[in-house]
């Protein structure tokens, strides 16, 4: 008996790209599809787009709903899935013909509850395949060692990946964050216990959309949602008892923060606004101290950590950084 999969497909104002996401999906050489195309209340014609290509396949369900955002359209989806897996697919991307059957080929062999693939980022016509990948079998935990110490094949992205329903129980989508799949994909890692990533790339992650969530411009929002999420990952293992997931998560905020100190004083344009988040990340860091100082994740970056904690001029904390 094959396994039904349903896959989310979120949509709001695209129009453009809609049908070509969804026959990507149609044409798939698995067909036990469920596909929930999800209107988040679009202002184009995205929705009756959706409408139409359901009349041409009974497998196609479309849910129409007052706009809540990327979290809040795939929580909607999850809520009406009926499928043994489910995938997210974002609305402006396509799919290989043969993803859904590599990703569930390898679910009932391995026996994994999570799936991972690569993908093909394209920028019009030119492609970017993500190369030099092998074949990962693991459990959840091991998935979530490798993925917080930055193994480059495993993703912080939700549409990659194929889910068991089980995964669900217990977690959803955060709403009204900017970057919500990194609030996601490491919980999914751990309640999966065991988790897989083939050397297949099958995705296709379009670059060049204007007003996607990728191509909005560097702004304190967006660094502080993604800083609140490498912040709520140490909290997680934390509160579930993970003393060593915690220890490795909160060593990936602390590199974070130094990370993102750079981004804030390369990239943003408004002194004040450089000089206030400068500050604000310089005062996390230096709640982080007596951590920073005893863990064994941080040895190599222990002398770009103090020169936060003792110097006080940020001319004189850039300068001295780019020494070391």
């Amino acid at each position: 008996m094959e396994h039904l999969i349903s896959i989310i497909v979120p949509v709001y104002n695209v129009e453009k790209y809609l049908e070509k996401c969804v026959l990507s999906i149609v044409k798939q050489t698995y067909k036990c599809l469920e596909i929930i195309i999800v209107d988040d209340g679009a202002k184009d014609k995205s929705g009756e787009i959706a409408e139409e290509l359901a009349k041409s396949d009974t497998r196609i369900q479309v849910i129409h709903k007052k706009n809540g955002g990327l979290s809040s359209a795939r929580n909607a989806g999850i809520e009406a899935a009926h499928g043994d897996y489910l995938m997210f697919i974002d609305s402006d991307d396509y799919i290989s013909p043969n993803m859904c059957e590599s990703l569930i080929s390898e679910a009932i062999e391995s026996g994994s509850d999570l799936v991972e693939c690569g993908m093909i980022k394209t920028y019009g016509s030119r492609a970017e395949v993500d190369e030099n990948r092998t074949l990962l079998r693991c459990s959840g935990k091991e998935a979530v060692e490798l993925f917080l110490t930055g193994n480059t094949h495993l993703k912080p992205v939700a549409w990659d990946s194929l889910y068991h329903k089980d995964i669900f129980k217990n977690i959803r989508f955060e709403e009204g964050r900017l970057h919500e799949d990194g609030w996601f994909k490491y919980k999914a890692f751990y309640k999966a216990k065991r988790v897989s990533v083939i050397p297949q790339c099958l995705y296709y992650y379009v670059q060049s959309r204007e007003g996607s969530i990728m191509t909005v411009k560097v702004r304190p929002k967006n660094i502080r949602d993604i800083l609140d999420a490498f912040e709520h990952r140490w909290h997680y293992f934390e509160e579930n008892g993970e003393k060593h997931l915690t220890d490795i998560a909160k060593a990936a905020y602390c590199r974070e923060l130094l990370s993102y100190y750079y981004v804030v004083n390369g990239s943003l344009e408004d002194k004040n606004a450089v000089r206030d988040f400068s500050r604000e990340i310089v005062d996390k860091l230096k709640l982080m101290k007596g951590f920073v100082l005893k863990s064994s994740h941080l040895t190599k970056y222990r002398k770009k950590f103090l020169i936060f904690y003792y110097l006080r001029k940020p001319s004189v904390w850039i300068s001295n950084l780019r020494k070391w």
